[in-house]
């Protein structure tokens, strides 16, 4: 039994050499200023694509707020996740409000109408994805998948390893294949797989 989990250790770590990851830090966001607060860019696919002209699939940010109310921009034809990083948050979506809790990603369609309510200085974190592209969206600790297949974008909730690599709070790590996560993150997962939809 010991040499079938050595074997099997052994296996892992070789699955997991055939893993390519990009890391980008936090300094090297691209940060755009806007009359609410500031928003850093953290991940947008496909490369070259951009916020203003809605062109992209995926776009992954995270921005600092301080304006205590906003209306949220109409992203018809995708869907939005958020979740509060810092600081107190209210959406109030089809009249109903809902405190944002840590942890946990609110999923809502851009074509909603929101109204957001926060503390000054609250920092959330923002996926908008277009409607039809299979995309898992979780909060993790500690997972290992060895034969995971795709890409996946991690964001740090606090210092963690990825794939064995530290990965400071707030960085992201962009992983295509199998991934390992030690520690508290989102992780974002692009796959072929339509019925992979959290």
């Amino acid at each position: 039994m010991l040499a079938v989990w050595i074997f099997l250790a052994k296996f892992a770590v070789i699955i997991h050499s055939f893993t390519t990851m990009e890391i980008i830090r936090k300094q090297d966001y691209r940060v755009n200023d806007w009359s609410g607060g500031t928003t850093r860019e953290l991940f947008i696919h496909p490369a070259g694509s951009t916020l203003a002209a809605r062109d992209f699939d995926i776009r992954i940010s995270s921005a600092v707020i301080q304006q205590t109310e906003s209306r949220f921009s109409d992203f018809s034809g995708f869907t939005r996740y958020i979740m509060p990083l810092k600081g107190d948050m209210r959406l109030t979506v089809g009249g109903e409000t809902i405190r944002l809790q840590p942890h946990r990603l609110f999923r809502f369609s851009g074509s909603d109408e929101v109204k957001s309510e926060n503390t000054p200085g609250a920092v959330d974190f923002n996926v908008i994805v277009r409607s039809g592209l299979a995309v898992g969206t979780a909060v993790v600790s500690s997972i290992d998948e060895p034969s995971a297949v795709g890409k996946s974008v991690v964001f740090a909730l606090e210092d963690i390893t990825v794939n064995g690599c530290r990965l400071p709070q707030g960085d992201t790590a962009v992983v295509d294949g199998p991934v390992r996560i030690d520690g508290l993150a989102v992780r974002v997962r692009l796959s072929d797989n339509a019925d992979y939809d959290k």
